[in-house]
């Protein structure tokens, strides 16, 4: 569903070409942070850094000593094109 969005972000600027997304990640040292701070602490980066004018997908990695949020930004804003 993150994916038929995003491409349909870009096909309707008509910038279907060039880079897809944006990747980013945010890592906490391990017991700084339980999965539901690290979750929500990622989202509301998310918010400050793309606020609504860009499709961001945050997910929470647990598989590691240190919890770490990965974000999938789309390199078209759904808002300006």
């Amino acid at each position: 569903n993150v994916l038929e969005q995003m491409t349909g972000t870009k096909k309707s600027a008509q910038k279907e070409g060039g880079v897809l997304a944006f990747h980013g990640y945010q890592s906490f040292a391990p017991n700084e942070v339980t999965p539901q701070m690290a979750h929500a602490i990622g989202i509301e980066l998310a918010q400050k850094m793309w606020g609504d004018d860009f499709e961001v997908i945050v997910t929470t990695h647990l598989d590691k000593k240190h919890f770490h949020n990965h974000f999938v930004i789309n390199s078209v804003s759904w808002t300006t094109h």
